[in-house]
């Protein structure tokens, strides 16, 4: 529950100062929205920490091998959510998958940080 807290607290407030640096300095609006990006990042963070720490409870895949599952399905699953965003026309679009991918960036980060957290516990 520590985990679950640090990260909830620390995701709010980098979408807080997202969200002000984006609505009142940038001023743009994005396709895909601030929250739902941060949904997704969050879900799948929490997806990948219980799966590996079901897997070291009952040992049932490799744990690097189901680490690496895990993120290239995370992986593909971010491409599946910015595909429609390929098919737009649109000048910001560069400013869109650089808003999703930097976020993604900073996730990555967190997941990295608490996978080390949860391997020394070994």
């Amino acid at each position: 529950m520590k985990f679950y807290f640090r990260i909830s607290t620390i995701s709010l407030i980098v979408l807080l100062f997202h969200y002000i640096i984006i609505n009142f300095i940038i001023s743009h609006e994005f396709i895909i929205p601030l929250w739902k990006v941060y949904g997704f990042n969050f879900a799948s963070l929490s997806a990948i920490y219980f799966g590996l720490l079901i897997n070291f409870k009952y040992k049932v895949f490799n744990h690097l091998y189901l680490f690496v599952f895990e993120t290239i399905l995370k992986m593909i699953i971010a491409i599946i959510i910015l595909s429609p965003l390929f098919s737009i026309d649109n000048s910001s679009l560069i400013l869109e998958v650089l808003n999703f991918f930097f976020l993604y960036c900073i996730f990555l980060f967190i997941e990295i940080i608490s996978l080390r957290n949860v391997l020394s516990k070994l």
